[in-house]
């Protein structure tokens, strides 16, 4: 753990009692991608429009995860879990959206799923075998987008977009956002992002989609990772993620706290936003 991430841990316990929490809450870093290791997690394709190959791969070479993929036959989505750390209820998977948005096609993000290891494509093998998981990306030209899978049935999409919003809610790039997972209960899941002092249900473009409720018997929380679906090739995405981490969900007070000390520290460490 590096001296950042301890002070925002430092801040995240602080913020807590703020915001009227036991003194029992904690933290926890789950990855800050500085050991360039990604053996902790199992990658599994779960969809291929394409010809089957799978392409995508994961990275993380200067301490935030990226994503790639070469030989792109069409769309094509992945899970990358690991199942040492979880997603409790009462609890907010969060990480730090970094570097720049544009010039890729198209999704990097934070996922849960109820396994590390759910039913995927071969390779070569197209088709689609998506079940149960819950995330929420950084998309191309500014977007943050969601998505879920109760069992075989697809929920709502979630969509927002940066500088205009389209009936949804603005956000913008200039400015340091976290995406987040929060398990209201069992089975529901509330997914947006963090700016500033403000915590964003995602909507679709305006109109409420949260929570998402999960029926199936395979409810997320066991693992917990990324997602990637990547349609173009690229050697490596110039939006990536950091601190994967989950807190307890925190109430507006803690919120504010918490951006008031993460904004100085970014800049004090150079990371790109």
């Amino acid at each position: 753990m590096d001296r950042w991430m301890m002070r925002v841990l430092a801040v995240m316990w602080a913020a807590a009692g703020v915001g009227g929490f036991s003194a029992q809450v904690s933290a926890a870093l789950i990855d800050d991608m500085n050991d360039t290791s990604l053996a902790e997690y199992t990658l599994t394709k779960v969809l291929d429009q394409g010809a089957g190959t799978s392409n995508i791969s994961f990275a993380s070479p200067s301490g935030s995860l990226l994503v790639g993929s070469s030989g792109t036959t069409g769309a094509e989505q992945v899970l990358l879990l690991r199942d040492d750390a979880s997603l409790a209820v009462g609890d907010m998977l969060l990480a730090d959206v970094t570097g720049t948005w544009a010039n890729w096609d198209r999704d990097i993000g934070i996922a849960v799923g109820f396994t590390k290891t759910p039913t995927g494509l071969g390779d070569p093998a197209a088709g689609d075998v998506r079940t149960t998981y819950v995330e929420v990306s950084a998309r191309a030209n500014n977007q943050i987008v969601a998505f879920a899978r109760n069992g075989a049935a697809n929920l709502t999409s979630g969509q927002e977009f940066a500088g205009t919003t389209y009936g949804g809610v603005s956000f913008s790039v200039a400015n340091p956002i976290s995406l987040y997972i929060a398990r209201l209960a069992t089975n529901t899941f509330e997914v947006g992002w963090i700016q500033g002092s403000t915590r964003h249900a995602i909507t679709a473009n305006g109109t409420a989609i949260m929570p998402y409720t999960i029926t199936d018997a395979n409810v997320p929380g066991a693992a917990v990772g990324f997602y990637a679906d990547v349609r173009a090739n690229l050697a490596s995405s110039p939006v990536g993620l950091d601190n994967l981490r989950t807190i307890p969900i925190p109430e507006p007070s803690a919120l504010a706290l918490l951006a008031a000390a993460l904004v100085p520290m970014r800049r004090r460490r150079g990371r790109p936003v």
